[in-house]
């Protein structure tokens, strides 16, 4: 739309604030940027329990999302019982809204609010790399708040370590 207008060669795309964003079509979208806005500002202790019961109550109204985990749980882990597949459908669920409000809260608060709630698994590799002066690409999901069935069991999707 207006993307080729905001790029520069050295920098990429830089996106610019253009009149039209305020047309009543996209209200709905700032009210929701307005709304996890607020959500950053509240304390963790209240926000990320009221957040994962939105998320469980989303879970339940968003058939394909949750339907597409399920099989990609049964895929990957064919041994596992449904109900247990269902618990961990039901906290991506649960999780996911917090990622929002932490994205928010990165770009709005002191990003060392969220750094030190925050804990990276397999920091010793991210180091040896860093050490060799190697270049690192991040592909991981945003935010994944309970442990991983591959913890517990044998998984048949390869791991890449």
């Amino acid at each position: 739309m207006y993307k080729e207008n905001d790029t520069d060669s050295k920098a990429g795309y830089i996106p610019t604030f253009h009149r039209h964003y305020l047309h009543p079509k996209y209200w709905g979208m700032w009210v929701a940027a307005g709304a996890l806005a607020g959500l950053s500002y509240l304390p963790v202790k209240l926000r990320d329990p009221m957040l994962a019961g939105v998320g469980r109550i989303a879970g339940r109204f968003a058939k394909g999302g949750r339907r597409r985990a399920l099989i990609n749980l049964y895929y990957c882990f064919p041994d596992m019982p449904k109900a247990e597949r269902e618990r961990i459908t039901d906290e991506m669920f649960a999780s996911a809204p917090h990622a929002f409000v932490m994205l928010a809260e990165l770009c709005l608060r002191n990003p060392q609010r969220v750094i030190s709630r925050t804990q990276v698994h397999g920091q010793d590799i991210i180091d040896a790399l860093q050490a060799e002066g190697r270049n690192i690409i991040f592909m991981v999901c945003l935010l994944y708040t309970s442990p991983s069935p591959r913890d517990r069991q044998k998984s048949r999707m390869p791991s890449s370590a």
